[in-house]
């Protein structure tokens, strides 16, 4: 079996949850979820299991309330890693390899034995400070911060939507320059990272309850349904409630633990790594790229939404598309994962227009009825009658 029908053999075989994540560490974007608050916790504990045991990352969450600092918020993402000195390493053997090469070099052209004496007293000196200097300098990389500190691949954070507005901001700065600056330092996010922000399931919109730019730098939203299960948590014997304390706490997270040593990770960094180089061939016909603009333009105009469908949803839209294509193992775009893609993309971005913004109100529609037929219209609804307009190609 080749590695890309083991990697697809391993796709299939995730939950909703942890493919939507995979989505986004391949695409290299955020990711919202919502569940209702009943399930909020047992969702938090899925999601640390998702991290630590089926991708082998490591993870902070964060219990989000309007009293969170700035500072309390860079603190728990930060994580001191300390690089591998490889390049020390092979610098420290290169230098040894070249001093056993002069050791042997004055053997054979220094023919007295005083002078081999001397030959072997300078070697050891040589010997003696270039293991000095390595020392040196391994302790100077060290202090200097090549052992770097950066940020966890995975930030939950718990009822985001009750942090303030000003962290949603730097939050936003933080995956658009995939930098977090602090008042001593600026560290750097890794090559897999992911950002999910979990909210509640409620009556009020998913778009009104984040920052509007950064609800629109988000990728994709999920809807946990509680009547799926969380499989890992199910499965998992072992409490996750350890010294840190429970998931709730206001700082609660955890680097590569002695478990993950102990289990290798089902999705590898190889195997993401290996998914994000199909993306380029990916190939999208004449026929699908219409369909995908038909979409667009049909939830452009609907009466329902309110200030239209935004460009940068509509190149995050053709980035997912194709991303989807290649976690499906297939080097083209069929309008299934179009209208896959159309789900994730635009469900927290729609905002349900009021009565009032109605178009048809300016046309002397009765309010009343304009109220009657908006109170039962949701994002998903009005992006499954899209999808039901438009004619997908064969």
């Amino acid at each position: 079996m080749d590695t890309r029908a083991d990697i697809i053999k391993k796709i299939e075989d995730l939950t909703d949850l942890e493919f939507a994540i995979l989505l986004c560490l391949v695409a290299k974007e955020s990711c919202l979820i919502d569940t209702p608050s009943s399930t909020l916790d047992d969702l938090v504990k899925e999601l640390i299991l998702i991290s630590r045991e089926i991708f082998g990352l490591s993870y902070a969450v964060i219990e989000c309330t309007a009293d969170t600092s700035l500072e309390e918020f860079n603190a728990t993402i930060l994580e001191s890693r300390r690089r591998p000195s490889e390049l020390l390493q092979r610098e420290e053997n290169i230098s040894k390899a070249r001093l056993r090469q002069d050791k042997l070099w004055c053997y054979s052209f220094y023919s007295t034995p005083t002078l081999k004496t001397y030959c072997i007293h300078l070697f050891i000196a040589n010997l003696t400070l270039t293991n000095g200097a390595s020392h040196r300098n391994y302790t100077d990389v060290s202090a200097r911060g090549n052992g770097r500190n950066e940020t966890v691949n995975v930030i939950i954070a718990r009822n985001y939507d009750h942090i303030s507005q000003s962290i949603q901001v730097q939050t936003l700065e933080m995956l658009r320059t995939r930098r977090v600056h602090t008042k001593t330092a600026t560290y750097s996010l890794p090559n897999n990272f992911i950002f999910i922000p979990i909210l509640s399931s409620e009556a009020r919109q998913l778009s009104s309850r984040l920052n509007n730019h950064l609800n629109e730098y988000i990728s994709i939203s999920h809807y946990h349904d509680p009547s799926v299960g969380l499989v890992n948590l199910e499965g998992d014997g072992s409490s996750l409630v350890d010294e840190r304390g429970s998931p709730s706490s206001a700082a609660w997270n955890s680097s590569y633990t002695a478990k993950l040593t102990e289990k290798t990770a089902v999705i590898l960094e190889e195997d993401i790594d290996y998914l994000r180089g199909l993306i380029p061939s990916v190939t999208v016909s004449t026929e699908v790229y219409c369909y995908a603009e038909n979409i667009i333009d049909f939830l452009r105009f609907n009466r329902a939404v309110f200030c239209g469908i935004t460009a940068p949803a509509t190149r995050q839209f053709h980035k997912i598309v194709k991303c989807l294509a290649s976690l499906h193992g297939v080097d083209y775009v069929p309008p299934s994962l179009v209208a896959l893609a159309a789900k994730k993309i635009y469900r927290h971005r729609i905002t349900i227009a009021k009565p009032q913004q109605d178009r048809s109100m300016m046309y002397g529609s009765d309010i009343n009825a304009v109220e009657k037929i908006l109170s039962s219209v949701t994002p998903e609804s009005i992006v499954e009658d899209v999808l039901a307009e438009v004619e997908a190609p064969l």
